[in-house]
C-alpha cells in the first residue's frame, strides 16, 4: 500500500470519530484536481488535499484549495505531521453547537468568532 493511501485510511478513520461531521474519501479517478477527502462539520465545507514525503500538490490541486477557500470553504494541503493539529481544530468545530446549547441561548452566539478568512485557511500551518 502506498504511503499515501496509508496516510489517507488513518485521516478519516480519525475524522469518522468527529462528532458532527460526515466525510467522502474521494476516488483515485475521480475528476483531477478535486481534494482527497471532503466533507463537512457543523454545517461547514472542509476539503484536505494529502501529501507523504516530498510529494507536493500540483499547481490544479493549489489552485483548486484556493478556489474553495474563495467560496468560504475551508480546505488545505495536510500532511502527517499536520494531523494532531488538524483533528483538534476540527474538534473544536464540531464542538461549538454544543457548547452553546449548554451555556449560552443561539441567539448570543456569535459563531462568526470561530470562522477562519479564507487566507487564514491558505496560510495555515496544520
Amino acid at each position: 500500500m502506498q504511503p499515501e493511501t496509508r496516510f489517507k485510511l488513518a485521516i478519516m478513520k480519525k475524522l469518522k470519530e468527529l462528532p458532527n461531521s460526515w466525510w467522502l474519501k474521494t476516488n483515485e479517478k475521480s475528476v483531477r484536481g478535486i481534494p482527497d477527502i471532503i466533507g463537512c462539520i457543523n454545517g461547514y465545507f472542509y476539503a484536505f488535499e494529502l501529501k507523504v514525503g516530498r510529494n507536493s500538490a500540483s499547481s490544479l490541486q493549489k489552485k483548486v484549495v484556493d478556489d474553495i477557500c474563495k467560496a468560504n470553504g475551508k480546505a488545505c494541503v495536510v500532511r502527517p505531521e499536520d494531523l494532531v493539529d488538524l483533528i483538534r481544530h476540527l474538534r473544536s468545530v464540531a464542538t461549538i453547537t454544543y457548547q452553546a446549547y449548554d451555556n449560552l441561548e443561539p441567539e448570543s452566539l456569535d459563531i462568526e468568532e470561530y470562522k477562519l478568512s479564507p487566507s487564514d485557511y491558505r496560510q495555515l500551518k496544520l
